[in-house]
């Protein structure tokens, strides 16, 4: 026997996975079907009859279903598909509540055919279709539920936190619920899914659209005001137009969630606080490749300061930075991608970009371009280290313009460096207090790691040398002498 369908839907087995969810899922299923009708008004009454029953009521004036049949076919054509204006797409909100019910009505009316019906779908299962002459204008929809009072009290505090759409009348047992004013709109082009006509495939495209976003403590995501999920950022922010979801129509997915985050970020980092530029909704926009550049430099004075720098293997550039006031940013501490957008957007820089210690050859003054200021500093240099710590010391002349290094000294290879572009060659005249400062400085690095309280131990002991070795051989000082 051949049937014309391929397909049959087991309620019971429907009933199981829809009871799955959360109870003010279901009810937000009707309400968005009136929200996409052309309806000024939707009321929603819900209320215990019995410590274990509930009755659901929600009611519209809109058209009406067009075709009967849509009321208890699944996935059946809907024009809502060819609109990215409008919530629906899979065809189901309402069989879901339904199936769940222990009983329910639905009671429309098509002003356009000028007669309406009314299905029944009773206790003992099945359903009964009744066409009539006369009823109300819109569309009714009763249900009998299984819910306890705590679990309505669930239902109605959840849809007190839908967004109501300008110019709808909608009102929850009775109470005006109103639209307000967002307090910022965002233009965005985000995925969403359409069908080009009737019958085609649903398929995911990118169009532009509007973000409304509402300061809250909490954060959560909407599709034209009805709430899809929880987020960490600090808005409601509603999409207005079609979100892609799944049929429970309750999370999207992370790469979307990626698109509204920095569409967000790039409206509002100005207005981030301490304790939100670290955010990990932050951070995520960050790594997205449409993030702003100047966003991101934004983030990183929020986040560091104006003044700060990446870690560098260069320790002595650490340590300069530290110095002059620079947080130093440990890689580690953000993410492969943040790192990299930090660096090719924000324009954030090594330490040894700024404090650059290290250079090659070409960097290097020969000795046949030293002034005999030069040599005079550095002949001073290895009398006072060999008198001082008893061993031979080379010295070298380079120049590093951008750093602010004006000597540095290596003890494994009894090495001191001059960076001249630093000191500038009037430094090497004549013998001034500030040069033997210098050398007892750098001479101190001979213990410790850093400017740690060895190296500080260090300078004292050698400072103090120096004074007694002025005091007992003079002729070490100066720079006159051979």
């Amino acid at each position: 026997m051949k049937t014309k369908q391929r397909f049959e839907i087991d309620t019971e087995g429907m009933r199981a996975l829809q009871k799955g969810r959360e109870d003010w899922q279901l009810v937000k299923e009707l309400i968005a079907n009136v929200w996409d009708a052309s309806t000024s008004l939707c009321e929603v009454n819900l209320n215990s009859i019995s410590p274990t029953k509930a009755k659901l009521v929600v009611r519209d004036d809109g058209e009406g279903f067009s075709n009967v049949n849509d009321v208890w076919t699944l996935m059946g054509h809907t024009e809502k598909r060819l609109d990215s204006k409008a919530r629906g797409r899979f065809n189901i909100g309402e069989k879901e509540i339904i199936s769940v019910a222990e009983q329910a009505t639905i009671q429309t009316w098509n002003e356009e055919k000028g007669y309406g019906h009314i299905i029944t779908f009773p206790k003992t299962g099945g359903r009964e279709v009744k066409k009539v002459k006369s009823l109300p204008k819109g569309t009714e929809i009763t249900c009998i539920l299984s819910w306890r009072k705590r679990q309505v009290e669930e239902v109605i505090k959840k849809l007190e936190l839908l967004l109501v759409p300008i110019n709808m009348s909608f009102t929850i047992n009775g109470k005006n619920f109103y639209s307000s004013k967002p307090y910022k709109v965002v233009d965005a082009t985000l995925e969403t899914v359409l069908q080009a006509s009737l019958g085609e495939p649903l398929r995911k495209t990118r169009r532009q659209t509007s973000l409304e976003l509402y300061s809250s403590e909490k954060g959560r995501l909407y599709e034209m005001g009805i709430p899809i999920q929880d987020i960490e950022c600090p808005y409601l922010i509603n999409v207005m137009q079609k979100v892609p979801m799944p049929p429970n129509r309750d999370v999207v997915s992370n790469s979307y969630l990626q698109d509204i985050y920095v569409t967000v970020l790039n409206a509002t980092a100005e207005e981030l606080n301490d304790d939100s530029v670290s955010a990990t909704w932050v951070r995520t926009g960050v790594e997205d490749k449409e993030v702003k550049p100047d966003v991101v430099k934004t983030i990183i004075n929020k986040r560091y300061g104006e003044k700060s720098a990446l870690w560098s293997t260069d320790t002595k550039a650490n340590e300069n930075a530290i110095a002059n006031g620079y947080e130093v940013i440990h890689p580690k501490s953000l993410s492969p991608i943040e790192r990299a957008t930090m660096i090719n957007e924000g324009e954030l820089q090594h330490t040894s970009d700024i404090f650059k210690t290290k250079f090659g050859t070409e960097d290097i003054i020969p000795e046949e371009e030293w002034t005999q200021d030069m040599w005079n500093i550095v002949n001073y240099s290895k009398r006072l280290y060999k008198k001082l710590l008893h061993k031979p010391l080379k010295v070298t002349m380079y120049k590093l313009p951008k750093s602010d290094t004006a000597a540095d000294f290596s003890n494994f290879s009894s090495l001191l460096r001059f960076n001249v572009s630093n000191l500038g060659k009037s430094w090497f005249e004549g013998f001034h207090y500030y040069q033997t400062a210098l050398l007892l400085h750098e001479f101190a690095h001979t213990k410790g790691d850093g400017h740690n309280w060895k190296f500080d131990k260090q300078l004292e002991a050698l400072s103090g040398k120096a004074v007694h070795l002025a005091l007992e051989n003079p002729d070490i000082f100066g720079t006159n002498k051979g």
